[in-house]
């Protein structure tokens, strides 16, 4: 016999001994751990069954002095007319431990001993009672009149809850509201208005708005409520700067958004910015934060190519014979063996390394307020930069306003308001992010297409990689191209400017006139760079898919619009004794329209590259 084969054979022989002690071994090592688990798991001196029934005995017993150092109180809510208030909440206070009362006002509750109760209901004072030797209590309950007092923003007016006749929900935004770190005034109603329907299906930067509905969908068309930004209809709410808006109103039905016509079939949503308060001193205030996005929840990518390969073969293990199989074994081979020494040929590529980002939002606000004795003023200046998960896709806003009103008599007020909004929008890719949405485009190019065994850029040659495995498909798509050669750029201008004057010749009655222009100029250029040809790094050849074509073109889009509006309002407010409010208005509108876009485009480029 051959020297060598007799060696192999002992080696051989050596090797599966030495395995079988090994797992000799291990299952022996597991006996005595499970030994030792056992052992002292379980005790040879186990307890008796007086002993249990003695521990369930000194449960039973506190359980039961607990229950001693409570008490069951019961009692009704009314009204101070003496009507029952269903749905009260009744707390313990200090604890989650509360109920609400019945259709009949009645409520039970446990408490411990000597307790406090908190007594609350929407449009009613909170009441807070210690329960002490009592037992059974009678609860009254007194309206809030200053929350009926307060004077809510309507069509073309104001006022107070208590004359409220039609559905409105208003919220007067504050710090901690304005303090979020948010991007729009859209996402950050959620939450805030009942009614109001607030959906945001992206975060992309420069287009996260969110979706307003109010009360559902209305219509299977635009149901888009109707946004009013100081008394200018058609403002883009997206614009505007959190930190300058003082009150939201949302009228839902149609009986209080009927002043709007048809505009407002979907409900109208009426926003009042910041006007500081009179014979206060200046106010300076600052606003600044910062917040990180990522992606918290989405699919796994598979950046394993060989592994991919290898599923491939396994799906197509029925019915089909291996030498049929599209992906060989040889090729899998090489790629696991290769991938470790020469990733450039032979990548395993993580999309999502490539295209996502840790995405910045930065907020800054500085603000001025302040009155005298017949003037109040308010100023703002605030940028707004965001940097999006997705590579190149960047938005900066800059806003300001300034608001002024002032008495020139005891008849005559006048005010102006202007605003500005200046973007900067830069996106790669599709206009909808990672998605194509285009169901016509066959070339494979959306996040589905994409394989992890292509490189995505070489720096050295400057070539975007293709497919390169025997058997997979030259169409496969490469998103770093695509998304690093495509990136176009939005800028727009917004600016809205309005003066008014309010004429109260006898009280009760008041004739306001108002004017207001609204200009708009948007410009974006489009000049995608071509990519060249897929390139196979194993061969050192092209392949037959351009991401960016040579010829692609190059366009510019220039649309620039203005809007005048004209208002007249004559309104007549007297009150009749102590509850009898009569009010009469005549509003007369007019808008004027113009818009004007011009669009140019080239698609074979003098300097391709």
């Amino acid at each position: 016999m051959d020297k060598h084969l007799i060696e192999k054979k002992k080696f051989l022989d050596y090797l599966q001994i030495a395995c079988i002690a090994r797992n000799i071994n291990r299952y022996f090592l597991l006996i005595c751990i499970s030994f030792v688990i056992v052992s002292k798991g379980y005790s040879t001196n186990h307890p008796s069954s007086d002993r249990q029934m003695a521990n369930s005995e000194n449960l039973r017993f506190e359980q039961e002095m607990l229950l001693q150092q409570k008490k069951q109180i019961t009692g009704s809510v009314v009204d101070i007319q003496g009507e029952s208030i269903i749905g009260a909440n009744i707390v313990e206070v200090g604890t989650t431990n509360g109920t609400v009362t019945d259709i009949d006002g009645n409520f039970s509750l446990l408490v411990d001993d000597d307790a406090s109760i908190r007594i609350s209901y929407i449009g009613y004072l909170e009441q807070v009672i210690n329960t002490g030797n009592q037992t059974s209590f009678n609860i009254s309950l007194i309206e809030d009149t200053q929350s009926l007092e307060e004077v809510v923003v309507v069509g073309y007016g104001t006022q107070r809850k208590v004359n409220l006749t039609g559905s409105v929900a208003a919220v007067s935004v504050d710090e901690k509201i304005t303090s979020r770190s948010l991007t729009n005034v859209s996402s950050g109603l959620q939450g805030l208005i009942p009614g109001l329907q607030v959906s945001q299906t992206t975060s992309m930067a420069g287009r996260d708005g969110a979706s307003l509905m109010i009360r559902g969908l209305g219509t299977v068309n635009n149901a888009t409520p109707l946004v009013v930004v100081d008394g200018m209809p058609d403002v883009d709410i997206n614009r505007i700067n959190f930190a300058d808006v003082e009150s939201i109103s949302v009228l839902k039905d149609a009986s209080s958004a009927a002043v709007y016509g048809s505009r407002a079939a979907n409900g109208v949503i009426l926003i009042t910015t910041r006007t500081g308060k009179r014979a206060t001193k200046a106010q300076i205030n600052f606003n600044a934060s910062m917040a990180l996005e990522r992606p918290t929840r989405a699919y796994e990518f598979m950046s394993n190519y060989p592994r991919a390969l290898t599923l491939h073969q396994y799906r197509a293990a029925s019915g089909t014979l291996r030498d049929n199989f599209i992906f060989k074994d040889g090729t899998i081979d090489e790629w696991m063996a290769m991938g470790m020494i020469d990733p450039l040929r032979y990548p395993s590529t993580d999309w999502y390394d490539a295209v996502f980002r840790d995405g910045t939002l930065q907020n800054y606000t500085i603000s001025a307020s302040g009155g005298g004795e017949k003037t109040n003023y308010y100023i703002s200046v605030g940028m707004m930069e965001k940097e999006g998960i997705q590579i190149h896709n960047d938005y900066t806003r800059y806003n300001t306003r300034f608001n002024l009103d002032t008495e020139l008599s005891n008849a005559f007020s006048v005010g102006a308001r202007f605003d500005g909004n200046w973007t900067e929008f830069s996106f790669s890719g599709y206009a909808h992010g990672l998605t194509n949405n285009d169901t016509s485009d066959s070339g494979g190019g959306d996040m589905q297409y994409a394989i992890s065994g292509i490189l995505p850029y070489d720096p050295i040659s400057g070539r975007y990689g293709g497919a390169m495995a025997y058997g997979e498909d030259i169409q496969a798509y490469n998103p770093f191209a695509y998304f690093n050669a495509r990136q176009p750029r939005q800028t727009q201008q917004q600016m809205n400017g309005s003066i008014y004057v309010d004429w109260m010749p006898f009280k009760g009655f008041t004739a306001h006139l108002d004017y207001a222009l609204s200009y708009n100029n948007y410009f974006q250029k489009s000049a995608h760079m071509p990519t060249g040809a897929a390139y196979n790094f194993q061969t050192g050849s092209d392949l037959g898919r351009h991401y960016v074509a040579q010829n692609a073109n190059v366009s510019d889009n220039t649309t620039t619009s203005y809007k005048t509006q004209l208002n007249g309002r004559l309104n007549y407010d007297v009150k009749i004794g102590n509850y009898h409010d009569i009010n009469a208005m005549f509003v007369y509108s007019e808008e004027y329209w113009h818009t004007r876009s011009t669009n140019a485009s080239r698609n074979d480029r003098l300097h391709p590259t």
